[in-house]
């Protein structure tokens, strides 16, 4: 064995020119099914950890629109990130691959 790889599967932001797109994932603003947010409130957020790319993406997005927000939860995992969405206190943004039957997605204006 000489531990070198023959495929790695792997999430990026933009491709590189030796990378190959196997599988996308579009994103999405997702929130609790059963939890409703105001729209002139600060909308709480989850976010990815500060090293990852996902989290800028979704900062970038929110200052896109306008909307004032306040992060309320960060975690390094998609389970940690879909467990506060589910438990309602924030919105978060998600592959769509990470749907189901507990998760709505937000609308484009993020009118929640």
């Amino acid at each position: 064995m000489t531990g070198a790889l023959d495929l790695a599967v792997y999430e990026v932001e933009s491709l590189s020119s030796h990378e190959e797109v196997v599988y996308e994932d579009p994103t999405c603003w997702v929130s609790s099914a059963h939890r409703h947010f105001r729209a002139d409130e600060s909308l709480p957020v989850a976010l990815f950890d500060h090293a990852c790319w996902w989290r800028d993406a979704a900062v970038t997005s929110l200052q896109a629109r306008g909307r004032p927000y306040r992060v309320v939860y960060s975690s390094q995992s998609v389970s940690g990130v879909i467990a506060s969405v589910e438990a309602g206190i924030a919105v978060g943004l998600l592959g769509r691959s990470s749907l189901h039957g507990g998760l709505s997605v937000v609308n484009d204006a993020l009118s929640l």
